[in-house]
């Protein structure tokens, strides 16, 4: 493997610094140790409402985490999320939405 040894290095550095032998550190700090050393590139589709696909949210593999500790799946997330999230809209936006709406369609079976 191109690289093993720089990369076994690297591996190794990591585990002394996340589990010291003088002490355990706390999972939060465990946590930003190994957060500064990851790289992540997500290439994932866009899905809007004229494009929504319930089978590929079914398939979806990657999840936004919620407060309560659960993973909302990404793909659903813009479509059915992101407006409510109050950890990323401002107040005046989420009333702005509240105010402008749409309602659905009631489609009646005959």
């Amino acid at each position: 493997l191109q690289g093993g040894e720089r990369i076994l290095a690297t591996l190794k550095r990591l585990v002394r610094e996340m589990f010291p032998s003088d002490g355990a550190l706390p999972l939060e700090a465990r946590q930003k140790i190994a957060e500064r050393a990851t790289k992540a590139i997500y290439i994932h589709s866009h899905m809007d409402e004229e494009s929504f696909d319930v089978a590929r949210i079914m398939k979806c593999s990657v999840g936004v985490p919620d407060v309560d500790g659960s993973n909302i799946p990404t793909c659903s997330y813009n479509v059915l999320y992101r407006e409510k999230d109050k950890r990323f809209a401002a107040p005046e936006m989420l009333s702005r939405m509240d105010s402008q709406k749409r309602a659905l369609p009631l489609i009646q079976s005959k």
